[in-house]
């Protein structure tokens, strides 16, 4: 039960700091919201890969913890993707964000056999990263216009 209310209660922290993002602010603070979204995103995966060691149970009962890792999971690819295509992020920042991606991963997948949601979330996080590697392989990252819905999996 504790690492379900360790979960849910870094959940809040990053809904909260993530609605933040959506406001125009001061660059510096936008930027503790940001890396606030990002460390509450990893303690969540922290609190999954505790879990499982113990008692699973109530994690695989609860329809809320995939709700959680997905959450995450979509966090630290979508900040992964902007390390990579606005250049901030050095090689070592990139290694870690994808291995934190890859942990969201394996916990999504021990979650999916009961639950639709992780289901659903290892689909969405497969999406947003193949919509990455076109953007980026494109050049289409930095441009404004264009409707970027329209990229299918095939490229086209």
């Amino acid at each position: 039960m504790r690492h379900y209310i360790q979960i849910s209660a870094r959940h809040k922290l990053l809904v909260i700091n993530r609605a933040y993002l959506a406001h125009a602010g001061p660059k510096e603070a936008r930027a503790r919201a940001h890396e606030a979204c990002v460390q509450n995103a990893k303690a969540i995966l922290q609190e999954l890969d505790r879990g499982q060691h113990q008692d699973h149970a109530p994690m695989q009962s609860l329809w809320t913890i995939p709700y959680h890792s997905v959450a995450a999971a979509v966090v630290l690819a979508l900040d992964m993707i902007q390390l990579g295509s606005d250049g901030s992020g050095s090689s070592l920042v990139l290694r870690d964000r994808r291995h934190e991606i890859h942990r969201a991963t394996q916990a999504l997948q021990r979650l999916a056999p009961t639950s639709r949601i992780a289901r659903r979330g290892l689909q969405v996080r497969e999406t947003i990263i193949f919509l990455s590697q076109v953007l980026i392989c494109t050049g289409t990252f930095r441009s404004s216009g264009g409707d970027r819905r329209s990229i299918s999996r095939s490229g086209t």
